[in-house]
């Protein structure tokens, strides 16, 4: 395992090393800190073709995903992966932003926790009455892979340098949301008890 850094300290600009001078470039690799890698300044490095999820190389908007389990730290993880300057899009956060007055119309006020949703109010109704789920699945996930797509061509037309997922079940749905395969890197967040 691979702590992640310590933060830095406001108003201290961090000291970076100027990149290796190569006579023979290779291959732009992804990495977790955008300003690293062996052309992360060399604006002579080839860059790479544009895959499924935009261009790639020198410049572009590094994608990352988080994976783990329930309260391994995926949100603070994906927060320091981030960065000052990077942008994290949290899928639960993206549901509240979308969901506030539907959920109220179909399971009722108590789904609600002031302007937050009762995630366990919400699991006890959904997962107690498959019709109920069905129901909510059946709008919720598409409006909420629609808002995270939007929110991802966003920052890659804003050259935000990082964007990190943090997606519940990234992986075992990507087949529905393909947002696995528009990732640089994926990261496993593992935080003992």
């Amino acid at each position: 395992r691979t702590p992640l850094p310590a933060a830095r300290p406001r108003g201290r600009a961090p000291h970076r090393r100027a990149p290796p001078q190569r006579s023979n470039p290779v291959p732009h690799t992804p990495s977790v800190d955008p300003g690293s890698g062996p052309h992360a300044h060399d604006p002579s490095a080839p860059s790479a073709p544009s895959g499924p999820s935009g261009p790639r190389g020198p410049g572009a908007t590094r994608v990352l995903g988080v994976l783990g389990g329930i309260a391994s730290g995926k949100s603070l993880a994906a927060r320091r992966l981030a960065g000052p300057d990077g942008e994290v899009i949290d899928a639960d956060r993206i549901v509240t932003e979308v969901s506030r007055r539907r959920l109220r119309e179909q399971f009722g006020p108590g789904v609600l926790a002031g302007e937050a949703v009762d995630r366990a109010a919400l699991a006890r109704i959904a997962f107690s009455d498959p019709v109920a789920r069905k129901a909510l699945e059946a709008w919720i996930h598409p409006a909420v892979r629609a808002r995270i797509q939007e929110r991802l061509a966003s920052a890659r037309a804003a050259r935000v340098p990082c964007v990190v997922l943090d997606v519940p079940l990234l992986l075992e749905n990507d087949a529905a949301h393909h947002l696995a395969e528009q990732c640089d890197s994926l990261v496993f967040v593992d935080a003992p008890l």
